[in-house]
């Protein structure tokens, strides 16, 4: 017995769907990448390549899907960060993004490469971009898009991309915003902070600190943690001391990969406590960054990702 045109118009269907399915699923870490550089949450990413990919489905004709996926992700990231705006300036205490669990990915200048692209340090810093200066940023500096290329993401002209992308390093290039750590041995770093900071003698762990440190704790109302940014070493080292690797049997200390960088993962009775990252620069400690708001260490934040 012979099919009739509706079961072949119906496989026919099913395999069309298939195969954009596959072409989206293609794109996908490229999109989560961008999104979640644009919002600093996992679910807003997640439900913006989500959009993106209802959007695609019912397009026509596409003839260029990475350009075609990557308009609407960043079109819709812009909006939600308009609307954000107002939730961040809300928000109880300092806000940092979602951690991160990323892959050590291969070699010393990619590892560099991803780290000085999602980092706490570099994400909070586009948080001085308004939405327009970010996606271009972004675009330019973390997926290496030409300008003309993001013209078209944006519905600008070339030269407004470029005027763009100009404020955009003009404000990150501040003294004040540093976020870029050039030291090339970070993992020793890291590790000789560990260890200072688990001592008993305060001595070598204030001696790794800068003398104009910055400490973020974000605890989104839910949990204690810091209302303020903590700026000095008077004001941070105590701080430190109570939130980093002490002895109690009911918390558990591991080290992770999390935006790239090595990190400090607090976990009691198996459950993820706090997640704390560092900026080095110039071998001391410039910037940390604690997240302990259990919103942000859910499963599906945590778990790992390529980006």
């Amino acid at each position: 017995m012979h099919p009739t045109r509706r079961e072949i118009n119906s496989l026919s269907a099913d395999r069309t769907t298939d195969i954009n399915t596959e072409i989206f699923e293609s794109h996908r870490p490229k999109l989560f990448g961008i999104a979640y550089r644009m919002l600093g949450t996992v679910a807003e990413a997640e439900d913006a390549v989500q959009d993106a990919y209802l959007r695609w489905r019912q397009a026509q004709s596409i003839d260029n899907p990475e350009a075609f996926l990557v308009t609407i992700t960043t079109r819709l990231c812009i909006d939600h960060l308009k609307s954000a705006r107002v939730k961040r300036e809300s928000y109880v205490g300092p806000w940092l993004p979602e951690p991160l669990i990323t892959e050590a990915v291969a070699g010393p200048e990619a590892q560099q490469e991803l780290a000085e692209t999602l980092s706490f340090a570099f994400m909070m810093l586009l948080e001085q971009l308004n939405p327009a200066e970010r996606a271009v940023y972004i675009l330019r500096e973390a997926f290496d898009f030409k300008h003309q290329e993001i013209a078209d993401i944006l519905g600008r002209s070339a030269a407004d991309s470029r005027q763009l992308s100009r404020r955009a390093h003009t404000h990150l290039k501040q003294p004040a915003r540093r976020f870029a750590a050039k030291d090339d041995d970070q993992e020793r770093l890291f590790y000789e902070f560990l260890a200072a900071a688990s001592g008993d003698d305060m001595q070598p762990l204030f001696d790794f600190l800068a003398e104009d440190i910055v400490a973020r704790s974000d605890g989104g109302g839910k949990v204690r943690a810091a209302l303020k940014v903590l700026v000095g070493k008077a004001r941070v080292i105590e701080f430190v001391r109570r939130v980093l690797p002490q002895q109690d049997p009911n918390n558990e200390i591991a080290v992770c990969r999390v935006n790239g960088q090595p990190a400090i993962k607090r976990s009691e009775n198996g459950k993820v406590t706090a997640i704390t990252t560092l900026q080095f620069v110039d071998g001391k400690v410039q910037q940390i960054f604690i997240v302990n708001n259990p919103e942000k260490l859910t499963h599906e934040a945590l778990s790992q990702r390529v980006l």
